[in-house]
């Protein structure tokens, strides 16, 4: 029984014989106030995800760390508290909570979040093929489109550019419709020189209007390679509107840097 279950348990057990024998109206308050304190965790969740999709990371970050730190806090919880870590680049830190969860026994869900999140640890301390390998083993036994989407940014990562194809094409058939996917797939055509392809599946993700860096950032680099500079511009300058992450493998000097390099020609 998870701990929450157990304090829902117990708050029943210790109200109810106040509500039948003693006053009503103190029982059913006894069992709000123990309520609350139960699912205190879940209502900081609640909160930090509001603020996290409001792009309000640092408020975000320390209601989950509020959370984190109860005592009864569930372990997707404590899972979700790791990516946002390492997301805003607190990369030990994040270590520190996911590591934790190795040898622990997790739901299957758990257990996928917690590979999905631990494997972005392992890649940012230069152990790509340790975070491969995890999702490897994930991926011999169920696939699904966060799982294609991190192992095929990792094999492209890892510059594995013939796997790094093949697999996600194999994504594009299970998920054609998915950015992350198409943005793997189109970078894989860019980095095996087939342009054109390449082209053909930006021309669907493009008017997607990602929100990442990397789907414009590319599109710019395959557009440049085809010799179409002005629009490789525009592209690049639409990448400097995004967010750039700590996760990406894109940075703002990237796309400065090949502003400057075309304009030079």
């Amino acid at each position: 029984m998870s701990k929450q279950k157990l304090l829902t348990l117990l708050s029943v057990i210790i109200s109810l014989p106040i509500f039948l024998f003693y006053s009503k109206i103190i029982g059913v308050l006894i069992f709000i106030l123990l309520l609350i304190y139960t699912n205190f965790p879940s209502i900081l969740m609640y909160r930090a995800n509001l603020h996290y999709t409001q792009k309000n990371m640092h408020k975000a970050l320390s209601l989950y760390k509020l959370a984190y730190s109860s005592w009864h806090a569930p372990d997707k919880m404590k899972i979700s508290y790791g990516y946002l870590l390492i997301r805003m680049g607190n990369l030990e830190e994040s270590d520190a909570v996911l590591s934790k969860f190795k040898n622990k026994t997790l739901n299957p869900t758990d257990k996928l979040s917690w590979k999905l999140n631990y494997s972005l640890v392992l890649w940012k301390k230069n152990k790509l093929d340790e975070a491969i390998n995890l999702l490897m083993e994930e991926y011999n036994q169920k696939k699904n489109t966060t799982l294609y989407q991190n192992l095929g940014y990792f094999l492209l990562l890892n510059k594995d550019y013939d796997k790094a194809l093949e697999f996600n094409l194999e994504a594009y058939e299970y998920n054609d419709s998915d950015a992350s996917i198409l943005d793997n797939l189109a970078q894989s055509y860019y980095f095996k020189g087939q342009y054109s392809k390449a082209l053909e599946i930006y021309d669907k993700l493009i008017p997607m209007t990602p929100t990442f860096v990397t789907a414009y950032y590319y599109y710019a680099m395959t557009l440049s390679k085809e010799s179409r500079t002005e629009e490789a511009l525009g592209m690049l300058n639409k990448a400097l509107e995004c967010n750039f992450s700590y996760l990406s493998n894109v940075s703002k000097e990237d796309v400065e840097k090949s502003i400057y390099g075309i304009n030079s020609i």
